[in-house]
């Protein structure tokens, strides 16, 4: 299947979102939000009784919905998804073109009793409202809250008839992305494939240092390597060593996520477990008899899928002037005096 990337063209006359509905069976099966049934897991709507709110995520960012080869007009089935920037600017339109009231139930019903009364995109999962709510959405997710006013809708949303919100839009820009495969989430079992050979081919850092190998801080001088995926490898040079850690992505750790929230995936939450050291062409070298239903997926790219919040972080060792013997090498000296002066030497990236 295919995957097409929806956007947001302001030029485009009609482009956007038009509508809120409120539906049984949301897309994304986070009740009241409307994207995908593979990772998120129910949370169900936020009621405030007193003043009859419901609040939810309206879309999230990166997550797949699949639709059916008839609505996407095509031959095939495939799958569709919003990035941050679209989502944004999406919920920032639905404002600008004073819309946000349009809404209907289940995508057929007009009604005139529901009334946004908050719009707001999470820049901060874990500090962010919707997680005082009880949400667990990622950051970029557009939540909205709306007003109900008609009594006999109220009783509707509280005996659970309506489970989510669903956002209507219409002449959006489509673009294919890749195959799906290599976009799709992980399978269970295709992630223990995966964490097994990375479990056989990592070291533990009590390993390295066995091996007369400490981590260089972040300010010490970095070689400029490539990559070969032979053995030994060829990031390493003499003096140096280079290995990969799985961590959070700068931009989520600027935003003061943490590496683990409920909607992680179990190979994420498996590779912070085990807690290893990699070479890169160790992590690329899954042989594609173990994966035989997506041979052609990165896992050095792409991590536990397409989306994840984590990245393979680039790590330097230098070898410890205390390994080996007693005396220091003329190499030893230099590196020494190199890691010195490292504060004022140029990075090589």
């Amino acid at each position: 299947m295919l995957v097409f990337e929806y956007k947001i063209n302001k030029k485009k006359k009609g482009c956007g979102v038009k509508a809120m509905s409120i539906v049984e069976n949301p897309a994304i099966e986070t009740n009241f939000l409307t994207l995908s049934k593979e990772e998120i897991p129910e949370v169900h709507l936020k009621i405030n009784a007193e003043q009859h709110i419901i609040t939810g995520p309206a879309m999230i960012p990166d997550i797949k919905i699949y639709r059916t080869a008839e609505s996407l007009g095509l031959d095939s089935d495939g799958y569709i998804y919003f990035t941050k920037e679209t989502i944004k600017k999406a919920s920032e339109m639905f404002l600008e073109q004073e819309i946000m009231n349009n809404a209907t139930l289940e995508h057929e019903e007009k009604v005139s009793d529901l009334k946004l009364v908050e719009s707001w995109i999470v820049l901060n999962s874990d500090k962010d409202k919707s997680a005082e709510l009880g949400f667990n959405v990622p950051v970029g997710t557009w939540m909205v809250s709306y007003k109900v006013n008609n009594a006999e809708l109220w009783e509707r949303i509280k005996s659970g008839e309506f489970k989510g919100f669903s956002i209507e839009a219409d002449n959006l820009d489509r673009v294919q992305v890749m195959a799906a495969q290599e976009k799709i989430v992980v399978s269970d079992q295709l992630a223990s494939l995966f964490i097994g050979h990375l479990r056989k081919v990592g070291q533990t850092m009590e390993q390295l240092n066995a091996e007369g190998w400490e981590l260089m801080p972040d300010d010490a001088v970095k070689l400029a390597l490539e990559s070969d995926p032979n053995a030994p490898s060829e990031l390493d040079r003499k003096k140096y060593l280079v290995r990969f850690y799985y961590e959070l992505k700068p931009e989520n750790q600027a935003a003061g996520e943490k590496r683990i929230i409920e909607t992680s995936r179990e190979f994420c939450r498996n590779v912070f477990d085990a807690n290893l050291w990699y070479r890169k062409e160790d992590i690329e070298a899954i042989p594609s008899s173990e994966n035989p239903d997506f041979p052609s997926y990165d896992i050095f790219a792409y991590q536990g899928s397409y989306g994840c919040r984590h990245t393979w972080k680039k790590a330097y060792f230098s070898k410890s002037m205390k390994f080996g013997s007693d005396e220091p090498t003329d190499d030893e000296i230099s590196q020494l005096i190199i890691n010195k002066l490292a504060d004022h030497i140029v990075k090589i990236k």
